[in-house]
């Protein structure tokens, strides 16, 4: 009998999670910065000020810019700014995130308006 395929390593730029009871895991890459959220963290924080969950510096980004919420197994982009958000679901067209989104797939997030003006300060998710 042939011996099974090897088991592949697990993500070493983030914590192993037991799966959620609704196994959904939202994933999110800033520059060098890797977060898996699920329903034991809800809510999570974008924006310049220290305090944010993920700090994104830039003088253009609020300091409480947006939120990542969790709800009912769903994963939703919030707006905070007055400026909005961006988001480009992969295969989709940009959209301006300007209250609620609900999150799909895999794709990139920008804080601000449009994502000329977000610069290299884009967000990468992907949902498993």
């Amino acid at each position: 009998l042939a011996a099974p395929p090897p088991t592949p390593a697990p993500r070493v730029d983030a914590p192993a999670r037991a799966p959620s009871a609704g196994g959904r895991t939202l994933q999110l890459t800033y520059n060098d910065t890797h977060l898996d959220l699920d329903e034991s963290s809800p809510t999570l924080t974008m924006g310049r000020s220290p305090k944010s969950g993920l700090v994104v510096k830039s003088p253009h980004i609020s300091r409480t810019h947006a939120l990542i919420e969790s709800s009912n197994g769903a994963f939703f982009l919030v707006n905070q700014s007055a400026n909005g958000s961006c988001l480009k679901v992969q295969g989709g067209a940009e959209v301006m995130c300007t209250e609620r989104f609900e999150l799909q797939g895999k794709g990139v997030i920008g804080l601000g308006p449009d994502f000329a003006r977000c610069g290299e300060h884009i967000i990468e998710y992907r949902l498993l």
